[in-house]
């Protein structure tokens, strides 16, 4: 206190003694922030139930004191601050960025690493000390230093970092619960993750993300490689992983609920890599075939759910019927895109719908003739017979039309 009193009496406009202020101010406040700490250390080792106990919350809480020190010397900042005091919020911030990112992000996390696992609501709990805000504050630093620099916009993308990695947190511990550090990744987290992959580079095309630091540019730029990888990532989960058909584990889900959840996160799986279509060349198409393609696995897990319920996996052969109704449903998809591709004149959905078409064709020939007799034969064959003309039919007629428009563009395809 004495230190920070003697810098505000020498720290004037005209001073010449303006450095020595500025050093006894930043001793002052290293003194004030290590009694912090170990006021801190004292409050919290005398309780012994709780998720204060937990080493977690101490690093969480050193973390925010870090930080908020460099927020408060961040908005005190002014134009004719020296070296000591424009390097001391540069360091504090850094300081405070190293200890959350080592121990709340790596060795204190509570999935991967040695913390404790979260107290309180799903999402209203102490995972909001250890990574929310530390977001915040990271946020508010960069947008509040003048004028923006590279380390703004730094502060800005480890704000970034931080918040993304409180999203997993939630998203684990919602699923999870107390046993997030050892249970294995189920089949609606894993889509959860791939759909926050997907939302993520949807976030960075905006243009109101890091425009205080003028770093929306650059998370544009870096819109194109996140959407790469969340399309990779959202091919494997949604076309694999996450299937309880074909994928690895085919074991039955536990209700009708988790299998309503299952299906939800499909169809929002499929709605987020849609909006991705408007990214650049060929993006735009690999956002549309990955969204065709998860539409087309969740419309045979829909079929398969009507017919096996919780149990997808069952290794028991279909009845006749449901052999019918995969291929009829299969051939009204297929239509349905191959319609929307030719009104629209998008190459992608066309031969996404051919294509279905094609696997249909092969599956009534090749499968239904051999499982099927009798009447159910007889209207499959029939069946997907009218819908493949009528797919004809319409799609000849949509590419007249368009011919026929003058003013219409030609087709890519």
């Amino acid at each position: 206190a004495l230190l920070f009193l003697g810098a505000r009496l020498m720290q004037t406009p005209t001073s010449a003694r303006r450095h020595e202020a500025e050093a006894q101010a930043t001793v002052s406040l290293l003194v004030l922030l290590t009694g912090l700490f170990a006021g801190l250390h004292l409050a919290l080792s005398g309780q012994q139930t709780g998720a204060a106990a937990g080493a977690l919350f101490s690093a969480s809480a050193r973390t925010l004191l870090l930080l908020s020190a460099g927020l408060a010397l961040t908005v005190r900042q002014t134009a004719d601050d020296g070296p000591i005091a424009r390097w001391r919020t540069i360091l504090l911030i850094g300081a405070g960025v190293l200890h959350g990112a080592v121990l709340q992000g790596l060795f204190l996390n509570p999935w991967w690493g040695g913390g404790a696992a979260p107290a309180g609501l799903p999402v209203l709990n102490t995972l909001m000390i250890s990574f929310l805000a530390p977001a915040l504050l990271l946020a508010a630093s960069g947008a509040r230093r003048k004028p923006a620099d590279g380390w703004s916009r730094g502060w800005t993308i480890t704000g970034i970092a931080f918040g993304f990695l409180w999203l997993v947190m939630v998203l684990r511990h919602l699923f999870t619960g107390s046993a997030m550090g050892s249970a294995p990744i189920g089949r609606a987290e894993a889509c959860a993750y791939a759909i926050l992959l997907l939302l993520t580079a949807l976030v960075f095309t905006g243009r109101r993300i890091g425009a205080a630091t003028g770093l929306s540019q650059g998370l544009r730029q870096a819109a194109i490689p996140t959407s790469w990888i969340a399309l990779a990532v959202a091919t494997i989960v949604f076309g694999y992983l996450a299937s309880p058909w074909w994928g690895p584990d085919t074991t039955p889900l536990i209700s009708m609920a988790h299998l309503a959840l299952l299906l939800g996160l499909y169809a929002s799986g499929a709605a987020a890599a849609a909006r991705l279509r408007g990214l650049p060349f060929p993006l735009d198409r690999a956002a549309t075939a990955v969204s065709t393609l998860i539409l087309f696995a969740l419309l045979s897990l829909a079929i398969r759910a009507a017919f096996h319920g919780t149990a997808l996996g069952d290794a028991t052969s279909g009845s006749g019927l449901e052999t019918w109704v995969f291929s009829a449903l299969w051939a009204v998809f297929g239509l349905g895109i191959l319609m929307l591709g030719a009104g629209r004149r998008d190459v992608v959905l066309r031969w996404a719908g051919l294509t279905v078409l094609l696997v249909t064709a092969a599956k009534v020939l090749v499968f239904d003739l051999a499982r099927l007799e009798g009447v159910i034969r007889a209207g499959s064959f029939l069946a997907v017979g009218a819908l493949f003309l009528a797919g004809a039919l319409a799609a000849r007629r949509l590419n007249r039309s368009r011919s026929d428009d003058p003013g219409a563009e030609d087709d890519p395809a």
